[in-house]
């Protein structure tokens, strides 16, 4: 399982979960998806499993293929972190709202370590 999370236009976190290299689900509200669980990160690891499947939601649903409809909402969209067996994060590419919910989230320390580590943009291996 592998999940890359976007920053929205609007600064939301939104998520593509991925099982076995294949579109699984998207998350529009990576955040809210994770709220009943146990924490940001542990869910984007399991792929938000209490997410509605994308294509189940009715007000989501699209009558064009998947590929489609990610390469339509993640149109402007800056991916941020990709969480699976290792977590990548982009600390450089956070809009400050969220550069403030993933220092929460990782810790201050965590953040401010990956933010002096990522000196070329690449982003950093994070060991959590």
């Amino acid at each position: 399982m592998k999940t890359k999370i976007y920053e929205t236009e609007t600064h939301d976190l939104s998520a593509v979960v991925y099982a076995n290299g294949e579109y699984r689900n998207y998350v529009p509200d990576a955040m809210i998806a994770a709220l009943e669980g146990d924490g940001f990160f542990e869910e984007a690891r399991m792929g938000f499993p209490e997410a509605v499947l994308y294509e189940d939601d009715f007000q989501m649903s699209s009558p064009v293929g998947m590929e489609s409809v990610l390469e339509e909402k993640l149109r402007g969209c800056v991916l941020v972190a990709e969480i699976g067996e290792e977590v990548r994060l982009y600390p450089h590419r956070l809009s400050a709202d969220q550069r403030e919910f993933f220092a929460l989230e990782l810790g201050e320390d965590v953040l401010e370590d990956a933010l002096a580590r990522d000196t070329d943009g690449s982003g950093v291996l994070l060991d959590l």
